[in-house]
């Protein structure tokens, strides 16, 4: 085993103790728990508490909440964060796509950004990360030039769900 390895080994074991576990993550590329990387050769059920906020690289992850009756895979370049709102555990869907299963009797709940998702046990939740708008620029005679242009779509953590804020 390498020193990095042992590395980030130690510092996994250290956000498992800080929280407490309860659930793991699994890849087969690097993942970020807490901006802290875990290489692909130690990205097999690392320990995970709610609070943690769980990043994906080139490859999906599996995020096993066994005791809350709920299982993410979380596809490629996304974020999630997990807690805890009301006595229930939530994921927030950050960035990216998430694959969501939940037993009948889980009280686990879904977010995309600030939005409840409502209602199923299993589905597919999906951030788009740009949004096309067209501009016209300029019209004369009847005809306009139109742009597309392609513009980062950011919400504030602060603006209440339904709700669109600058």
């Amino acid at each position: 085993m390498s020193w990095k390895t042992l590395c980030i080994l130690v510092c996994v074991a250290a956000l498992a103790i800080a929280a407490s576990t309860v659930g793991t993550v699994n890849s087969a590329g690097s993942i970020k728990i807490n901006q802290t990387a875990v290489p692909a050769s130690a990205a097999v059920s690392v320990p995970m508490g709610l609070g943690d906020k769980v990043a994906t690289n080139d490859s999906d992850a599996v995020i096993r909440l066994e005791q809350f009756g709920a299982m993410i895979t979380l596809a490629a370049h996304s974020t999630v964060l997990t807690g805890e709102t009301q006595g229930k555990p939530f994921v927030r869907l950050l960035a990216g796509t998430l694959h969501y299963k939940l037993t009948d009797a889980s009280k686990f709940l879904i977010f995309k950004q600030n939005e409840a998702v409502l209602g199923a046990l299993e589905g597919v939740v999906t951030i788009n990360g740009r949004r096309k708008t067209p501009i016209i620029l300029a019209s004369a005679g009847g005809a306009a030039a139109v742009i597309t242009t392609v513009a980062l779509v950011r919400r504030s953590s602060s603006c209440p769900a339904g709700q669109t804020c600058p």
